[in-house]
């Protein structure tokens, strides 16, 4: 028998053990929920309520095996970047099918079940059905899809569930991403879905969140083995099931109260059938490693037991009862009516929206990923684009004509008709050099319409690069404004040069000035993480080499503000160097900047040389050769560096809100290779930042001690 203590005032949490070259996969519904429960501690009283009711109403209706199944309306909101996230319709329709054979215990591993766990399973005589009405009362297929940088790192808090939510007394949302926001305090974990339970939280989150590589066993899921199991899990949450090692030996309140399950000392990974982890259950059993409550593999999964059945449809009578209603069925087309299909709705990606022109840019596929309806016809229009239309579902489309265009595609059954158009969006540049072997200098001082920069809103969201009115001591530079995440958080966005022949160029160096402010961290959120990596392409960007990265601490050049960034002196730029000695024979370099965005504050960039000397980058060999070692340094570290002519010098240490501890030098050098000797015992552990400065150029180093 297990033992219950209803007065447990908080959610355990589970540590597990996970190397470095192993990682863990978990469900995240126990941090969610201890989530909610610090915001809003009254949601233990009411989960209290909730499971004693759901056990009471679950023993005194139990549902017959062979009645009418509980009817569940399901609806799936894709939410996607573009990427394999976006599952298709027959993955979906795959999770659906095993979905109902695991609660109606018709999977075919049921013969696995270990003969003395067979008596306690069985049916939960549940069926699952995509929703063929919507809200607002139009013909549905129950899967929604909605482009969003949130499907990264997904939770509640993102505001992912917002992006599409259907009325949770009528509907199961499920919420398909790419990848969940994992556990801070669980370093080697990732987690694979999390639930929300019953009455507990807010009905607009209420749901389910799944990684999209764990939904059903085929597309993006064939490979990993879980046959599909960790939503036949997360369900289980949904009607109020805990975890079967929840409370381990002892039990409690969110140790999992079913009578029937052994006490389970931890979760089991793996399929040890021989394990017996509490030995003070009664009677002594073993661990009931196939229950799906488990960690264990799906494959290893295959039954729920009489007394979790028992209290979910305890739940699906009581809290859950709108849910399964034979009016809810009807009002969502999940009743045993055969409804007509639906008119589609035209969605469409491709693998690129970037390239030369003609053939040696290569061709960019766009691919018809239409839902909600099959469609009967279907026409493409590609703007100077060869071919110019088509009625195929896959198309490789080429471009003859340097340009910007629009894209369109229109999809019908009998039922209606719909389009979608992306205006000017396909990007296509002269593949012939511009530089025609010249050295090459942009300080955006002319009209935009004349920079040799080719702009690209990849997540066609927030804000992008754009002319300043101020620059690096002139009164124009490019700018991208993030601050207040006036460009989201995660966003994408490049400028990319005109095609160079670096072939006649005897400096091989791409220097720029930046200037970037962080945005320092708050109770909640770390210090702005703004991030800048620059590529080279010789094949007119059909594929891309990086050859820069700099992010967070390390891109500043000065201190943190609360403010939007804007850079009022000279001393607020640095100047920062791309190697290109790799590719000086090419005579068709296309180079590409690319700024990711934390939402975090606004980054300026001027003076882009190729080709030319700057005087301070040929005589003061500054990124290249400022190193520190050992990095992490406990007490001591050794800091070197080359000057190539006599100049004022000096190296600042400074925090990461770039406020200056100490002075380490501030002298005249000569030219030559400088190396000194560094105590850092006075400080504590952390992340600080090493700036060196020569003849009024900056550059620095992450410096991070820890003893």
């Amino acid at each position: 028998m297990k033992k219950l203590f209803l007065a447990l005032p908080i959610l355990a949490g589970l540590t597990f053990n996970a190397s470095a070259q192993q990682t863990i996969y978990t469900c995240g519904t126990d941090q969610n929920l201890q989530r909610q429960i610090a915001a809003d501690p009254s949601i233990l009283q009411r989960l209290m309520a909730n499971d004693q009711a759901a056990k009471t109403l679950g023993m005194s209706h139990a549902k017959a095996t062979n009645s009418a199944p509980f009817i569940i309306p399901v609806v799936f909101h894709v939410i996607h970047n573009g990427g394999s996230e976006n599952i298709s319709k027959a993955q979906i329709l795959n999770q659906i099918a095993t979905l109902n054979l695991d609660y109606m215990r018709l999977n075919a591993d049921t013969t696995a079940t270990r003969d003395f766990f067979k008596p306690v399973a069985g049916s939960v005589n549940v069926e699952f059905r995509l929703a063929n009405i919507d809200p607002n009362g139009n013909c549905t297929d129950g899967i929604v899809r909605v482009k969003s940088l949130l499907t990264n790192e997904a939770s509640d808090e993102s505001g992912v569930k917002a992006l599409s939510y259907w009325p949770s007394n009528k509907y199961l949302n499920i919420w398909v991403v790419n990848s969940i926001q994992g556990d801070p305090t669980q370093p080697g974990t990732m987690t694979l879905g999390y639930a929300q339970f019953p009455g507990g939280g807010s009905a607009n989150t209420d749901g389910v969140v799944m990684n999209s590589a764990y939904v059903g066993s085929i597309g993006t899921a064939s490979s990993n083995g879980n046959k599909g199991r960790t939503l036949t899990h997360e369900i289980g949450h949904i009607l109020a099931l805990y975890h079967t090692f929840q409370g381990g030996c002892d039990g409690g309140f969110f140790g999992e109260d079913i009578d029937d399950t052994p006490l389970t000392l931890e979760p089991n990974f793996g399929c040890n059938l021989n394990l017996n982890s509490c030995t003070n259950d009664s009677p002594n059993q073993l661990d009931m490693v196939e229950n799906y409550m488990d960690y264990s593999n799906g494959s290893c999964q295959n039954m729920f037991s009489l007394g979790q059945i028992s209290k979910m449809n305890g739940t699906l009578t009581g809290l859950r009862s709108q849910l399964v209603s034979a009016s809810n069925n009807v009002a969502t087309g999940t009743d045993d009516t055969i409804y007509n299909v639906c008119g589609p709705k035209a969605h469409f990606t491709m693998n690129k929206n970037f390239v030369c022109e003609g053939t040696q840019g290569g061709s960019i596929k766009f691919i018809d990923l239409s839902y909600n309806g099959v469609s009967d016809s279907r026409q493409w229009t590609f703007e100077g684009g060869t071919p110019a239309t088509s009625t195929d579902s896959v198309v490789n489309v080429t471009y003859n004509t340097p340009g910007t265009y629009s894209v369109t595609l229109t999809v019908s059954n009998s039922l209606g008709t719909d389009t979608k158009t992306l205006t000017n969006y396909i990007q296509i540049l002269n593949s012939a050099a511009f530089n025609s072997g010249q050295a090459v200098t942009e300080d955006f001082e002319e009209a935009a319409t004349d920079y040799p920069i080719t702009i690209d809103n990849v997540e066609n969201l927030g804000g992008t690069w754009q002319t300043s009115t101020v620059g690096y001591n002139s009164s124009k530079a490019l700018k991208i404004i993030n601050y207040n995440a006036a460009n989201p958080s995660q966003a994408i966005d490049n400028f990319i040069l005109k095609p160079i022949d670096m072939t006649q160029l005897t400096f091989t160096k791409l220097t720029f000035m930046l200037s970037y402010a962080q945005r320092p961290s708050t109770f909640s959120n770390a210090a702005s993480n703004e991030q800048l990596k620059v590529y080279t392409s010789t094949n007119c960007g059909q594929s891309w080499v990086q050859r820069y990265i700099k992010s967070g601490a390390s891109l500043a050049s000065t201190q943190q503000t609360n403010n939007g960034f804007a850079p009022s002196s000279a001393s607020q730029w640095e100047l920062h160097t791309v190697n290109l000695a790799g590719v000086a024979s090419d005579n068709n370099l296309l180079i590409k900047f690319e700024l990711t965005s934390s939402g975090g504050n606004n980054l300026y960039i001027d003076n882009i040389n190729i080709g030319v000397i700057t005087g301070i980058e040929e005589d003061i060999a500054l990124h290249s050769n400022l190193t520190i070692a050992p990095n992490p340094a406990s007490e001591i570290a050794t800091i070197s560096f080359s000057l190539n002519q006599t100049t004022q010098s000096s190296i600042i240490l400074s925090d990461v809100l770039g406020r200056e501890i100490k002075t380490i030098l501030s002298q005249q050098l000569t030219a030559g290779r400088h190396s000194s000797e560094i105590s850092f015992a006075e400080l504590p552990n952390g992340i600080y930042i090493l700036k060196l400065s020569a003849n009024g150029f900056t550059t620095s180093q992450k410096l991070v001690v820890s003893k």
